[in-house]
């Protein structure tokens, strides 16, 4: 399984690249043979919350994110699980 491409469903900012929004939704892009199960993101205390599902997006509550403070569970039709996080770009 690749890994879970995270970005923001709409940039808002300056430039259309600098993860700044006034919309919290995420675009994520997954493996093709797996499903997204899950979306957390981690709290000022280090505790994992899981993200809002709301129309079909999962959308952040506001705030600053780090790299690694997002993290997106995939799991295949086999039963292997797959986590992903915003360590790269977003």
């Amino acid at each position: 399984m690749k890994d879970v491409e995270i970005g923001l469903r709409n940039d808002t900012g300056i430039s259309d690249r600098d993860n700044i929004t006034n919309d919290g939704g995420l675009k994520l892009v997954g493996d093709d043979s797996a499903m997204i199960t899950k979306v957390e993101y981690k709290d000022a205390e280090g505790n994992y919350q899981t993200v809002p599902y709301v129309e079909g997006v999962y959308i952040l509550p506001e705030g600053e994110y780090a790299k690694g403070t997002i993290r997106i569970t995939q799991q295949d039709k086999e039963g292997a699980i797959k986590y992903s996080t915003n360590d790269k770009n977003s």
